[in-house]
C-alpha cells in the first residue's frame, strides 16, 4: 500500500469541490461511480501515468472490476436484481 501523489493545484481544487477531503486516513477520494470516499493509493485506486506524473483514477478498484466484469459479460459482476430476472426465464 502507497500513497498515490498527488499535485497541490489538483489537490486544492478538489479540496474545494469535494472530490477529495481529509479524515484520520489522510487524504480520500471520492469514486465517481459509487461515491464512495476511499484513501489515496494503490490499494484502493489504480494508478493513471501520465506526462509529469500519476494520478489516482476516477473510478475506485471495486468500481472498475464489476464494470469491466459486467462489460465482459461475467455472470457474477451482475446486481442481484438482474440475476434474480435471469434465474426467473
Amino acid at each position: 500500500m502507497s500513497a498515490i501523489p498527488i499535485k497541490p493545484r489538483t489537490l486544492a481544487r478538489g479540496l474545494a469541490s469535494g472530490q477529495y477531503r481529509e479524515s484520520d486516513l489522510g487524504i480520500e477520494k471520492r469514486c465517481t461511480r459509487c461515491g464512495e470516499f476511499w484513501p489515496v493509493d494503490d490499494e484502493f485506486f489504480s494508478v493513471q501515468r501520465e506526462p509529469g506524473g500519476a494520478r489516482a483514477s476516477a473510478y475506485c478498484r471495486a468500481c472498475f472490476i464489476e464494470k469491466y466484469q459486467r462489460g465482459r459479460g461475467m455472470r457474477g459482476a451482475q446486481p442481484a436484481s438482474d440475476r434474480a430476472q435471469m434465474e426467473q426465464k
